[in-house]
């Protein structure tokens, strides 16, 4: 039986996670504990390619997310499966690790981007009829546009594409229901080949970030900085909670504390 799609607004907490060399081991043991099987085969290799790593993790903390997070003290017991309370490290009071709450509202979407600011140029590579093309790109900087739809058991289906904003601020004028407006933003190159689609449930957690740390494509392009060495960036997205006014109130969890505050980005 398929899944119905309902109205419902979905809650999402957002991790951006610096990776230093100290922590690539940890990083490591957290790839071997998350499930990368959810995407067939072929499209992993299609990730691979572009210098990309996926998968989801389960809604028991496991130790090398929660290091890398600054979270300790969990609760053994969980309730109803989700993750319970977890208290705040004070001795990792650090800048590796940058946490926001977002709400993704039906039809709606948002930008996940790994670096606030943008590089002068980002050049991009492909092949096409046998050769090698290429392009590059001014003032550009790479994100990930996500949305979610409440599905009717209770699952949310995400789906995520990379996109590659650049140049300069444009205004467009739109029309929706006879009225028009005005917009201002960047050019867009959309990735849709790349767009991931997997459904999670309250508590689960997507993780993506490069493949490696001297990855190509857009691993590299996305969460690499050059005048970085050996760091790089990974994005850690946890379902927090769904409003479904049609089918009632979904269980709540409470907001996974860690050592970060929310702030602008400063890396």
């Amino acid at each position: 039986m398929q899944n119905m799609e309902v109205n419902g607004t979905v809650n999402v907490e957002v991790f951006y996670i610096r990776i230093t060399p100290q922590q690539h081991e940890t990083l490591q043991k957290l790839w071997q504990e998350t499930d990368e099987m959810i995407l067939n085969a072929a499209f992993r290799h299609k990730l691979r390619n572009e210098g990309l790593r996926f998968g989801v993790h389960g809604n028991v903390l496991s130790a090398p997310l929660a290091k890398l997070i600054n979270v300790t003290g969990t609760q053994q017991n969980t309730l109803n499966g989700y993750i319970p309370e977890m208290a705040i490290n004070p001795e990792a009071m650090d800048n590796n690790v940058v946490r926001h709450s977002r709400n993704l509202y039906p039809g709606m979407s948002a930008s996940l981007p790994p670096f606030d600011s943008t590089v002068d140029e980002m050049t991009r590579f492909w092949k096409e009829n046998r050769k090698i093309c290429g392009k590059t790109y001014k003032d550009a900087r790479g994100m990930l546009r996500i949305s979610a739809q409440v599905q009717s058991s209770e699952k949310v289906k995400f789906q995520i594409t990379p996109e590659l904003e650049y140049g300069q601020v444009e205004t467009k004028i739109k029309s929706h229901a006879h009225i028009l407006s005005m917009e201002n933003s960047k050019p867009r190159h959309v990735f849709e080949e790349l767009t991931i689609k997997v459904d999670l449930l309250p508590g689960q957690w997507f993780i993506i970030g490069p493949s490696a740390v001297n990855c190509i494509g857009i691993g590299r392009d996305f969460f690499v900085r050059e005048d970085e060495r050996n760091e790089f960036k990974i994005i850690a997205v946890r379902l927090v909670r769904v409003k479904n006014d049609s089918q009632g109130k979904k269980p709540e969890l409470p907001p996974v504390k860690t050592a970060a505050v929310e702030r602008t980005e400063r890396f």
